[in-house]
């Protein structure tokens, strides 16, 4: 697998037998998605998979990932720049198939993509009230969103979110 990649590997144990159904299965719906997202591209304008008739239940996972990101996004009040790593953006489009006028509904009202010291400038009288970012777990990223930090916090525009009581 590539360095992009998510990768997987199963530890050898006595249930190595079901691990290989379960690979297989695996292995029948990822094959299944790519033929019905093969039949469905010339149908329908989505970038996303279609995802029925699959061995497992993508629908539902699908669904699932989407309402997590509604409930992350819906959680923080006012407007919200997204801040992207490249490699997920693309595969964003496969959960959030209505694009971002969904994003937009929720108070998205930046993308951005994840790269450089900071996260660009912000019209002054349209500064976002959170910036929230969509990225892998990786060194590189982190270190990104550390400078991003930095910089705003330079800038005057961190603010604390835990707020100490007076005793």
């Amino acid at each position: 697998a590539g360095e992009d990649q998510p990768t997987m590997a199963a530890a050898p144990s006595s249930g190595d037998a079901s691990m290989a159904g379960v690979h297989s299965a695996v292995d029948k719906a990822v094959a299944a998605g790519a033929k019905a997202a093969s039949a469905a591209s010339s149908a329908t304008s989505s970038k996303a998979c279609a995802l029925d008739g699959a061995c497992l239940d993508l629908n539902a996972l699908r669904a699932d990932n989407k309402r997590e990101l509604v409930e992350l996004l819906d959680s923080l009040p006012g407007r919200k720049c997204l801040v992207l790593d490249s490699a997920l953006g693309g595969r964003l489009n496969h959960v959030v198939v209505e694009g971002a006028r969904l994003l937009r509904e929720h108070g998205v009202s930046y993308f951005r993509e994840l790269r450089g010291d900071d996260v660009g400038a912000f019209p002054e009288d349209d500064q976002p009230d959170h910036v929230i970012y969509l990225v892998r777990a990786h060194p590189p990223n982190m270190a990104k969103i550390a400078k991003h930090v930095k910089s705003a916090a330079r800038a005057g525009h961190v603010v604390s979110s835990t707020k100490k009581k007076k005793t």
